[in-house]
């Protein structure tokens, strides 16, 4: 019986091991899962400025209905909100709020998979920045890799096809959109150890919002010259699964992992 016991006991361990082993991926799976999110974000984009919303109409919509969804679920930890959270989530807000703009305008005068590749060079540069502020020697195989991904960038950008095409301005755009996002990442990782992950959250969208509608008048057509029956299904994935869903699985992730 004892044998049996001790059996049973190794069992129970081995398979409480296991599960701890599966759930050590949980951040990273959430991350890879908001990138596929995002990666359907740039044809529905391109979807909504084709049916006639500009740039600030496209991101007013889709963070201040983020930041509305976020306000009503998170209410309660919204509460007595002090000074410091308030400060430290809106310098994440700003640099996620350029980002999205430098991306969407740059999309308009780009293509979408162009746009896409050049935006995912952030994955590149956050190591680099964090090594430059951290004062810390970056691995061999990041510097490897920011070489390789420089020279992709520069064959995509500045070949004779790219440039007779135009897509010059909106490819230069989108790599100051990958910077944005790469000190953004940066600081969500330091702003994480601060701030709840629901404030956090909201924060983001909500400074987001508050900066769209300050653009939005510099940046507007009539509603009535807009084609919804396109526009509103994109703006729909991009509001609910883009902001909302992709920025819940990152912020809660990023609570578990490091930006690098």
């Amino acid at each position: 019986m004892m044998n049996i016991h001790k059996d049973q006991t190794l069992i129970t361990s081995s398979t409480a091991l296991s599960r701890l082993k599966h759930w050590n991926y949980l951040p990273e799976s959430m991350l890879l899962l908001a990138s596929l999110i995002w990666g359907g974000g740039f044809p529905a984009t391109k979807l909504a400025l084709n049916s006639g919303l500009t740039a600030s109409m496209v991101m007013a919509i889709r963070f201040c209905g983020a930041a509305l969804l976020f306000g009503i679920l998170f209410r309660r930890e919204l509460h007595k909100m002090p000074l410091n959270e308030w400060l430290t989530g809106t310098g994440v807000g700003l640099l996620l709020y350029f980002g999205f703009i430098t991306q969407t305008v740059g999309l308009q005068l780009t293509t979408p998979s162009r746009n896409a590749f050049l935006t995912a060079t952030y994955v590149v540069m956050v190591p680099l920045f964090s090594a430059l502020i951290y004062r810390q020697r970056p691995q061999k195989r990041i510097v490897i890799g920011a070489i390789l991904c420089f020279a992709g960038v520069s064959i995509l950008t500045v070949s004779a096809q790219g440039l007779s095409e135009g897509h010059l301005t909106g490819d230069l755009l989108t790599l100051l959109c990958a910077v944005c996002f790469a000190f953004q990442l940066i600081a969500l990782e330091s702003a994480i150890a601060k701030v709840s992950v629901p404030r956090l959250i909201f924060l983001q969208m909500f400074t987001a919002a508050v900066c769209s509608l300050l653009v939005l008048p510099l940046d507007w057509v009539p509603p009535a010259s807009v084609n919804w029956s396109q526009a509103g299904p994109s703006m729909l994935y991009l509001l609910l699964f883009s902001s909302c869903v992709a920025y819940f699985l990152q912020t809660y992730a990023q609570r578990h992992t490091t930006a690098a």
